[in-house]
């Protein structure tokens, strides 16, 4: 109610991860509802009229460039409830806090250029969407999986025994540890955020994140290291695997919020990835599982596939595959599952 009954929206968006934060999406997420923001009858959003400024910012990303994800996530959203009148105001530059930023003092003079005029733009229409799928991924040759791996199963489905992903994945890994003898560790984020076990990269996880980028042997603040103790688990615990395996259902165009948070607190530098390179610094076998209710997946609305494929490189989970398991609301639903579960097995040499 309070975001219908706004004039104007502006949205502040610091690029975490070459997304939105976690907080943002699970804003969103609330947001995105059935009758109050959206018709499900035509598939048109009920909240119009106003205009929308994203105040996008990141220190190494050139916002709007084909690894920025968030930015093209906002304005599809935001068209899908409604919106015609979106605008963007980037600011890039280097990262620092000390001496003079001009790219910075450049973006506050747009600012107030823009505060006396932003009023709604009767005429403004949206330009094409931006295509976020990125193509289909990479297919890696079917390699057995090794005697006695550790998988990691990373799962952010609040829907349990009803999750199309989740049971993909347990039937999967379940015919992997019957036939490797690999053993398996489960990280269900959905429980954990419901049981508020999911903690937020916050203040504290940001200053110990730029305290790494500067010198990979320093050591975390006094003040913060307790907050650090939390995503430090997360790295040790997906450093500790062989595989990772992630079951992913399509929210709102995107990845559940949890899975965002999840990958925040792993994707550190000198932890997971090279700030040098940006590439990480593990080959860990990956299997990403995918599904859409309304059949999205692998189409120019597909926010996961190509977010993700980046995400897995970024932190070093290589090769990955990918399964879809698209249309999960239709009569046909099991018979897609176990069509997936097939692909999983072939690729994992498990038929």
């Amino acid at each position: 109610d309070k975001f219908k009954g706004a004039d104007k929206i502006v949205f502040l968006l610091p690029c975490w991860n070459f997304h939105v934060p976690s907080d943002v999406i699970l804003y969103l997420d609330h947001l995105v509802q059935a009758h109050k923001t959206f018709d499900p009858n035509t598939m048109t959003g009920l909240v119009t009229g106003k205009p929308a400024l994203l105040i996008c910012a990141s220190s190494g990303l050139e916002i709007g460039s084909s690894m920025d994800y968030g930015t093209a996530y906002m304005k599809q959203v935001l068209a899908f409830m409604g919106f015609a009148d979106i605008r963007v105001l980037a600011a890039s530059g280097p990262r620092g806090n000390d001496g003079p930023r001009p790219w910075l003092d450049a973006v506050k003079k747009q600012a107030k250029e823009i505060a006396p005029h932003f009023t709604l733009d009767a005429a403004a229409s949206l330009p094409p969407a931006k295509e976020m799928f990125g193509g289909v991924p990479r297919v890696p040759d079917p390699t057995a999986l090794p005697s006695g791996a550790r998988i990691l199963h990373v799962s952010c489905s609040p829907l349990g025994e009803h999750s199309a992903t989740l049971a993909a994945a347990a039937a999967f890994l379940s015919e992997a540890t019957a036939k490797t003898g690999s053993t398996v560790e489960h990280v269900d984020l959905s429980l954990l955020a419901e049981e508020h076990r999911l903690q937020p990269f916050g203040a504290a996880g940001v200053k110990a994140m730029a305290t790494l980028l500067d010198s990979p042997q320093a050591t975390t603040p006094e003040d913060i290291a307790q907050e650090w103790q939390h995503t430090a688990a997360f790295i040790e615990q997906y450093k500790a695997a062989d595989v990772i395996v992630l079951s992913i259902p399509m929210w709102n165009l995107s990845i559940p919020f949890s899975l965002k948070l999840w990958i925040d607190h792993v994707a550190q530098p000198h932890q997971t990835y090279d700030p040098a390179t940006n590439l990480g610094l593990s080959q860990k076998r990956g299997f990403v599982i995918a599904a859409s209710g309304w059949g999205l997946l692998g189409g120019a609305m597909d926010h996961v596939t190509g977010y993700m494929q980046q995400c897995c490189s970024y932190i070093g989970i290589d090769p990955v595959f990918f399964v879809n398991i698209n249309g999960t609301v239709g009569d046909d639903r099991a018979s897609k599952i176990e069509g997936a579960v097939e692909a999983l097995k072939r690729q994992a040499c498990l038929n």
